[in-house]
């Protein structure tokens, strides 16, 4: 793998930072331009809801709150770690290949190679599977992060009003957010053709494809180290996807602290 361009930053999340270490980011806008670009995202009728968000938010009222006895915050950061340690190993065991029927199939099967992967569209199945991935992520957190904000709402009239804006945003930007991470699958697609184009060019006969499936999955192949690199988008995605929740049950552990 070659160096990283250096045009993300440490703070970057790590899926552009990896992303960026693959070489597929070329043609990217340069991160300064965020606020802007964020800005262009909210038009007028989200401008208005937000609006109406905040006014809600300036009437909570701290009277309709105690404070909690539990520590709801620890409860719920560990439940964080429970649900993204076994995504990892859900990611982790649709990546094991194994040629042994009576093994247990993974949950989301790898794709095997055959002749197709050296067509124009051998990427394909690799798209589906990532894609698969995607919509099981965007289920499970989605589903942790509506069960997290019932928590904390009731936590004080602060996190209250947190919870109310985490919503309202999330609504406003999730088909935007959607819409940016579905490109990944087209940004690892540069980096699998990449890859084999040029194990194809250090080729010197078609001895290597008369077995297709057992030549790709030997360890020296151009496939193996793809693979590794597409489990490791996935995760940096998880960690990305998984920021918004953690912020959330961060922003409860400090405020319980405070109460104390």
């Amino acid at each position: 793998m070659s160096k990283p361009s250096g045009r993300h930053s440490p703070k970057s999340s790590r899926l552009l930072r990896y992303l960026d270490e693959l070489e597929v980011l070329a043609g990217q806008p340069p991160e300064h331009q965020f606020g802007s670009r964020l800005g262009r995202l909210i038009d007028l009728s989200d401008s208005i809801a937000l609006a109406d968000t905040l006014r809600q938010v300036s009437r909570k009222q701290s009277a309709a709150f105690e404070v909690a006895e539990d520590k709801r915050g620890e409860g719920l950061k560990a439940s964080f770690l429970e649900v993204r340690t076994s995504m990892v190993a859900f990611i982790a065991r649709s990546f094991v290949v194994t040629t042994d029927a009576a093994e247990p199939a993974p949950p989301f099967n790898l794709p095997r190679p055959s002749e197709q992967i050296y067509s124009d569209d051998g990427f394909k199945p690799y798209q589906r599977f990532y894609a698969l991935h995607q919509s099981e992520m965007e289920m499970h957190i989605n589903r942790l992060l509506v069960a997290t904000r019932e928590q904390v709402v009731n936590v004080n009239p602060a996190l209250a009003r947190v919870v109310t804006l985490d919503a309202a945003l999330f609504e406003t930007l999730q088909g935007y957010c959607r819409k940016q991470l579905a490109q990944v699958s087209g940004l690892l697609a540069k980096r699998f053709y990449c890859l084999r184009d040029t194990a194809l060019k250090s080729e010197t006969q078609d001895e290597s494809r008369a077995n297709t499936d057992a030549y790709l999955l030997m360890s020296n192949s151009w496939l193996v180290p793809f693979y590794r690199e597409m489990q490791n988008t996935l995760l940096a995605e998880l960690d990305l996807r998984l920021q918004p929740l953690l912020g959330l049950i961060e922003a409860c552990e400090y405020e319980e602290l405070n109460q104390r």
